[in-house]
């Protein structure tokens, strides 16, 4: 049985999740951890409070700084798991399997940053998580798996981001166990493609009280924009004093 050293790039829940998951395991060799200094307002638990990850965890700063602590490690696998930053060429170019990011939409739709936001905001009916090899394009690389989840119309981002962590981390497991054949697995993206940045989100931060828009699509908007700290997602401005008044949306299913 081969042993897979690992370098994991993790962050939110499923990270700390997986790299639980990995911890157990007799055929993963955790080499080191990196995640993102926690921000005050964070939703999540940072994954250097978690017993057992402390000893192999760093935080993330600058990627140079990461190709420097880690180019001596003999890694097989970097493993991306609800990571927000793009890695260069070089670091690229260190495991000598590959690296592998678990991207929460069905590639190619929603490459890029805020996929779980954009498939709300976009109105869609089905989303989910893929499992795909790196290269240097965004979410671009061959797929080795997907699992696909259905929107529920109250969903706010929050909301699907959680669902899609409970599907994640079963797809997950159930695929290391074959591991050693994830590049036999792996089929080529194929399909419309959409890729979203952070300044075309953050464009739609401001409402337009100018602007004519269909109660879904507002509706959508909102639902998307409903994630921790929610209360600062979205807003209009005072016509008198120009300050911002934010807005939230709250829904509340009827039960029958």
């Amino acid at each position: 049985m081969k042993r897979f050293n690992l370098v994991i790039l993790a962050d939110h829940v499923i990270g700390y999740r997986i790299a639980k998951f990995l911890s157990h395991r007799p055929d993963a060799n955790i080499l080191k951890i990196y995640t993102n200094e926690p921000r005050q307002e964070s939703w999540w638990t940072p994954l250097s409070n978690y017993e057992g990850l402390s000893a192999v965890c760093a935080y993330y700063r600058t990627n140079e700084q990461l190709y420097e602590e880690i180019k001596s490690l003999p890694i097989d696998l970097i493993l991306a798991l609800s990571w927000k930053h793009y890695l260069t060429p070089r670091l690229l170019s260190l495991p000598m399997v590959g690296n592998v990011n678990l991207h929460y939409s069905l590639l190619p739709k929603h490459r890029g940053v805020y996929p779980v936001n954009w498939a709300i905001i976009q109105g869609e009916r089905e989303t989910g998580v893929t499992l795909h090899w790196m290269d240097e394009k965004f979410d671009a690389g061959d797929i080795i798996a997907q699992r696909t989840v259905e929107l529920n119309p109250w969903d706010t981002s929050f909301d699907l981001l959680q669902r899609l962590d409970e599907a994640a981390l079963p797809l997950f497991s159930q695929l290391w166990e074959q591991v050693a054949e994830w590049k036999q697995l792996a089929k080529r993206q194929s399909g419309s493609a959409s890729y979203h940045s952070r300044e075309q989100f953050h464009a739609l931060d401001e409402l337009d009280l100018e602007a004519e828009m269909k109660i879904g699509d507002l509706i959508n908007l909102l639902r998307g924009k409903s994630f921790p700290p929610a209360e600062k997602q979205i807003f209009f401005r005072d016509r008198t004093t120009g300050s911002k008044i934010f807005v939230s949306i709250e829904l509340r299913p009827e039960r029958l």
